[in-house]
């Protein structure tokens, strides 16, 4: 995990991160990953990753100094930059990986997924339900019909939450079918056909109508689920000048893996320095940020969520639904308009017209008091003390974990550089200076 801040005025760009990295299974922290990818001369860029180490089993890190070399002395746009960077990745897939490999990789995601859908059946009828099933079958005995309807109800309740989820990955959605197609047949590693994943889970139920609702949902989860195909998410952030811009720019890309040949992707907007009294201001906390959030903007949101459900659950008596987490950007927990977009009712009810109405009083006054005044400062900063800011600020989000005897997912050595249209990429302090 990572904590990552880019502050940006007229005069440049800073940009600050962490370099502790996680295993996968969060028992150990190591404190000397490099997530800060500078470009040289001409180019006016650095690469800043988060979120998994690895793309395909190939570490990110190496990847991206492959294609520096790949770009001679070429100038783009910042989204440029990102959109090569793609491409690239899509044209030398097969230098590390094969396509029969990131299939079985698709494959697991698809079992895990299935996996799901049948604890959440065992879940709701208990844990020997599967041993019940067996002894129908074995005794020829019909199984109980609510039992059958059961697992449907279950498995049409995750088809109508995925349809509604945002499609982030248009070019994974549209060979969505020639996927299936493919993954229905059995794989030249010896990989079981889908049916046979099925059959392993829900085959009990010997129901040709729960095999194709089944299908239905795996097939919707094709461009619109973040743990398909490969179940990891890595973030990186191109920052810095375009061919001819003045002032910094932000193109950012969440990576879900391969399948085929398409890597599979969310591109961000482009963010760039915005006009703010009178001067310009980019502030983009990335990953693990709610410390920075609470300097930058004056509040945490999460708890004002929190506080705004438990007033109103004390209040009235009444016990209302969780309160829905606050959005965070380019992590390896969430990667900010994720694509998963639940449907909005148009009609509020009294508790979420009270509760927005508590939210957005509370954002405004926290703006108004705190969050103005830290965004006219950071547009004013020469470019040192920018600098100093951003490695402060993650410094910050480091000590919070300390303090509170967490496990040290945000630490190490805090890595600052900058980026001027003139100079290019400059690093204040890394990993390995005395």
């Amino acid at each position: 995990m990572t904590s990552q801040l880019i502050l940006g005025n007229g005069f440049g760009v800073a940009i600050a991160s962490d370099s502790a990295a996680t295993t996968a299974n969060r028992v150990r922290t190591y404190e000397d990953a490099e997530k800060i990818n500078p470009l040289a001369d001409p180019h006016r860029l650095a690469v800043l990753q988060s979120g998994s180490v690895n793309l395909l089993g190939m570490p990110v890190g190496v990847l991206l100094d492959d294609w520096k070399n790949s770009l001679g002395g070429k100038q783009r746009t910042v989204e440029g930059y990102r959109d090569n960077f793609l491409t690239w990745l899509q044209d030398n897939l097969n230098n590390w990986t094969t396509s029969t490999e990131r299939d079985g990789k698709a494959w697991w995601c698809l079992d895990g997924e299935l996996r799901d859908v049948w604890k959440e059946f065992e879940e709701t009828l208990g844990p020997g339900v599967r041993e019940e099933i067996l002894a129908c079958r074995e005794s020829d005995m019909e199984l109980p019909a609510d039992r059958h309807e059961e697992v449907l109800r279950i498995i049409r309740k995750g088809i109508e939450e995925v349809s509604e989820f945002e499609i982030f990955d248009s070019g994974l959605n549209a060979i969505g079918d020639e996927i299936f197609d493919r993954l229905s047949q059995e794989g030249a590693d010896g990989r079981p056909a889908l049916s046979t994943l099925v059959n392993r889970w829900f085959g009990d139920f010997g129901s040709d109508e729960i095999t194709q609702e089944l299908h239905r949902f795996l097939r919707l989860l094709v461009g619109r689920s973040i743990t398909f195909p490969n179940g990891t998410r890595t973030f990186l952030a191109f920052i810095g000048y375009g061919a001819n811009d003045l002032l910094p720019n932000m193109s950012g890309v969440q990576l879900y893996g391969a399948i085929g040949n398409h890597v599979c992707r969310y591109l961000w907007s482009n963010v760039t320095a915005d006009p703010f009294g009178s001067s310009y201001v980019m502030v983009q906390p990335l990953a693990q940020r709610d410390m920075i959030d609470l300097v930058l903007r004056g509040w945490d949101e999460e708890l004002a969520e929190d506080a705004a459900e438990a007033t109103f659950e004390r209040i009235t008596g009444q016990e209302t639904r969780p309160a829905d987490p606050a959005g965070t950007t380019g992590d390896d927990d969430t990667r900010g308009g994720q694509g998963n977009a639940g449907h909005q009712d148009d009609t509020a009810s009294p508790e979420e017209d009270w509760r927005a109405a508590l939210m957005d009083e509370t954002r405004d006054l926290a703006w108004k008091s705190r969050g103005e005044r830290a965004y006219r400062t950071i547009a004013s900063l020469p470019l040192s003390s920018l600098a100093n800011a951003a490695g402060s600020l993650v410094s910050i989000q480091n000590l919070k974990q300390n303090i509170r005897g967490e496990l040290p997912t945000v630490g190490g050595k805090i890595n600052v550089a900058t980026i001027t249209r003139s100079e290019g990429f400059q690093w204040v302090s890394r990993q390995d200076d005395d």
